[in-house]
Formats: structure tokens, sequence, C-alpha cells
């Protein structure tokens, strides 16, 4: 088989069949052929000298040379939240490129441009809130262990430990305490969620509910999450793979199972300990 060069079609639908040779036959047959008027590109105002480093909500160090104004995109999932600055000039909201990237517009003189995540402050805020939060509490048990003899306080939890008493309710009440649960649990995680929630509270709220109880489940699936991870990771598709956190959901389940199960037994203990008239 051999090409048969330029082939001159008229407009419209042609058939075109490639007759079988002495030893093979074309399965496929591609044809080529110059857009008849092509469209004129835009010259491309410069180029990406060093696309810098990116790492926790921002990218440092890209480098630009351009001959004119420019549209400076970063292939970074689409989000109002993204900003651009051309060394300090703030460059404002991006605007959705190539269908999922962001994009802004860069002027001639832009040669140093970093992006951040706005919305990345907060976050970090929060965490950081949280980190000194842990250690203030840490910091409580610490001082209150000081404080109490170690005596006084086995003392303490074998003798005056306080009351766990199994907390039955019949269908009625059960079904109003559900219902708000489910409004609740919806709000903080999701509608499905809190149709899961709703049902769950309400059994166990007929059948008996004990902190004990609820400290096992919250322990049982917090054991569980670290394996969900190991057992089931996500494909990894050379770190592309955008799907990842759906494919983890199951591990995101069990977590919220565990810190409302935990949630409630620090409510129902502090209740207990009121109840009692003393601090252990």
């Amino acid at each position: 088989i051999e090409p048969c060069g330029r082939l001159a079609l008229p407009a419209g639908e042609s058939h075109v069949s490639v007759p079988p040779g002495t030893a093979m036959r074309a399965d496929h047959l591609r044809l080529r052929s110059n857009a008849p008027n092509p469209v004129a590109h835009p010259a491309v105002p410069g180029d990406v000298v060093d696309q810098g480093e990116g790492s926790a909500g921002k990218r440092d160090g890209t480098r630009l040379a351009l001959s004119g104004p420019a549209r400076v995109t970063l292939a970074e999932s689409y989000s109002k939240g993204w900003r651009a600055f051309c060394g300090e000039r703030d460059l404002g909201e991006p605007r959705p490129s190539d269908g999922f990237a962001n994009s802004w517009e860069a002027p001639a003189d832009c040669t140093n441009v970093r992006f951040a995540f706005a919305p990345q402050r907060s976050a970090d805020f929060a965490y950081a809130i949280s980190i000194l939060g842990a250690l203030l509490l840490l910091g409580l048990v610490g001082l209150s262990a000081r404080r109490t003899r170690p005596s006084a306080i086995g003392d303490q939890l074998s003798a005056r430990a306080p009351a766990d008493p199994v907390i039955r309710l019949r269908w009625g009440p059960a079904i109003s305490v559900g219902a708000a649960a489910a409004l609740i649990g919806g709000f903080l995680f999701a509608l499905r969620a809190g149709v899961v929630i709703g049902p769950v509270v309400v059994l166990a709220l007929h059948f008996g509910l004990t902190r004990a109880r609820l400290l096992s489940v919250a322990a049982l699936g917090l054991a569980v999450v670290p394996l969900i991870y190991v057992v089931f990771p996500p494909e990894n598709r050379g770190g592309f793979d955008f799907n990842f956190g759906a494919e983890l959901l199951g591990a995101h389940w069990f977590a919220v199972a565990a810190v409302i199960c935990l949630g409630i037994a620090s409510a129902l203990g502090a209740r207990a300990v009121r109840r009692a008239g003393r601090r252990l």
C-alpha cells in the first residue's frame, strides 16, 4: 500500500475507498487538508519563564516575559477566592478560563507573579485557634492533675463516678428528638446525613442509650477511619485525580458518626456531673 499523495475533492459529500492490496488491506483511511481560509491567530504576547512553586493554597516565584498585555492563567479549579499579584499590585477577581481554570489580565510590565487563595488565611487562622485550644485543654488537664493527689483521683473515679443510667423514651418523644437531631445534623454536615441521623437517634433513644455505648461506637468509628484510608486508597492518577475526595466519603461518614457520638456522650457526662453537684 502506497500513499496516494494529493487528492482533489469537490465541495460537499464525497465517497473515498481504498481497494485491498496483494498482501494488506487498509482498515483506516486518514485525510488531511489545510483550511481554505485559515483563521489568523493573534501573536503570543509573551511566555512563562518560570512557573514557580506552589503549596498550601499559594504559588510563588512565577516569572513572565511579556511584550504586551496578556492573560495569565492559573490551572487550578476556578474559584473567586483566588488572587493574583504582580509584585504588590492586586489583579482582582479571576475570570474563568479553559472551562475550569482562573485567569487575570496582566499588564505588559508584569514580570513577577504570585497567586494566593484568599480564604486560606481564614482556614490557617482556624487551624491555629484549634491548636491553641487543644494545648489549653491539655494544660487544664495537667493543672487539675497536679492539684489533686493521684490516690484521691482514683478514689473519686472508683467510688464517685457519675451515674450512667440507660435513657429510654417512648416512640413519641423519641421521634421528636430524632426530628430535631435530623435537622441539626443536616445543617451541620449534609442533608443526606440528617436523613440517616434522625432514624438512628429515634431507635437509640427508644431501645436504650448510655454514655458507655456512645463512647464504644465513637471509638469503633475512629478506629475504622484510618483503616478505610489504608484498605481503600484512592486511585493515583499521577496527581491529577480530582475525585479522590469522593472516593473517601466512607471515612468521612464514619468520622461524622464518631463526632456525633462523642458530642452526645460529653453532654450526658456533663449533665451527670452537674446533677451530682461536684467536679472530677
